[in-house]
């Protein structure tokens, strides 16, 4: 899980390449540098947490899967659905998704127990999908028209770090020097990039 979550965090350096081979949009030499910051920044993070290692070219290859349709998706966000509202493309994508998990979620309910454990969990998947998904992938969606795709996936690459924190604060996870170390550079970015948009605007 952990390589499969550092993996995506892939996504700052291929929606780069992305929109310069899809849109020729020319790539500006700090933001290479500081793209590949962010990547070894986040790769330190899960660099020394034990995985299974077996699982270990799985995990990257989803991850890294995730991060490619990611980037895609904010791209197309960015140069093809601007004109609409960020609730209504968040819409549309939350239906496809619905559509087609429906089809993992029928063969999954097909058990009397896991039919009853889900309904059990309405409550929680609600909130789920409300509070910490339609709203977060609303607001990047504005953000992508305010700030670009770029910007919008470096900036983001802050999450691993606001996870440590909140594990932290709730789970009294305590960081690994490596932790640190990659949530440092991140976060440097991270604020760099923020510096850099907000003078641009």
């Amino acid at each position: 899980m952990t390589l499969g979550m550092t993996a995506l965090f892939t996504y700052p350096m291929i929606t780069l390449w992305l929109e310069k081979l899809a849109f020729g949009k020319a790539i500006v030499r700090a933001e290479i540098g500081m793209t590949v910051l962010i990547v070894a920044g986040v790769w330190t993070m899960g660099v020394d947490t034990p995985v299974a290692e077996t699982n270990n070219a799985y995990g990257v290859f989803l991850g890294l899967l995730s991060a490619l349709c990611f980037a895609a998706r904010n791209l197309i966000q960015q140069y093809y659905l601007s004109c609409y509202s960020a609730h209504k493309t968040v819409f549309y994508q939350t239906l496809v998704i619905a559509i087609i998990m429906s089809v993992v979620c029928h063969s999954y309910l097909q058990n009397d127990l896991n039919k009853s454990d889900a309904l059990a969990e309405w409550p929680q998947w609600i909130l789920l999908g409300v509070l910490f998904t339609a709203l977060p992938h609303s607001l990047v969606a504005h953000s992508i028209k305010m700030l670009g795709s770029r910007s919008v996936a470096m900036i983001s690459c802050a999450q691993p770090v606001i996870g440590s924190v909140i594990a932290f604060i709730l789970l009294g996870e305590v960081a690994t020097s490596f932790v640190a170390l990659g949530a440092l550079v991140v976060v440097c970015v991270s604020f760099y990039e923020i510096y850099l948009s907000s003078k641009a605007a």
